[in-house]
């Protein structure tokens, strides 16, 4: 009996080698893997080492967090997108809304965290007017 190859199209092919990401290992060992991905500082079984390791590099994922209510979102490598949706959030919902966006598990920005103390209109001293 004679076993006939699974045929598939050129397109599927492609759209699986798509899936797949490059993950480095504090080892220096290469790791690739399909959705989802491994996040920074990760610790993950390295089949070479035998031994678990730190992701030191993953692919970009960025997400948006509301500290406040339950809004969170992913978009992927697209960080201007997560910075828009986090910009409308704070819009739509008000300025108490205080919204994250994170890379993966590192923070990258803040949307709506002001230090009230250090932008003061007060005088630094009541003797003397500051202009």
């Amino acid at each position: 009996m004679t076993k006939t190859p699974l045929k598939v199209s050129r397109r599927t092919r492609n759209k699986a080698l798509k899936l797949q990401q490059l993950v480095w290992l504090e080892c220096t060992h290469k790791v690739l893997f399909s959705e989802p991905y491994p996040a920074m500082d990760d610790i993950i079984w390295c089949f070479k080492c035998q031994e678990e390791k730190l992701v030191i590099h993953a692919p970009t994922d960025y997400r948006v967090s509301c500290m406040l209510c339950t809004f969170s979102n992913t978009f992927g490598r697209a960080k201007l997108q997560a910075e828009i949706a986090a910009g409308k959030h704070r819009v739509q919902r008000g300025p108490a809304h205080i919204v994250e966006i994170f890379d993966g598990n590192v923070l990258v920005n803040t949307f709506g965290d002001r230090n009230q103390n250090e932008t003061s209109m007060l005088p630094l001293s009541d003797e003397e007017p500051p202009f």
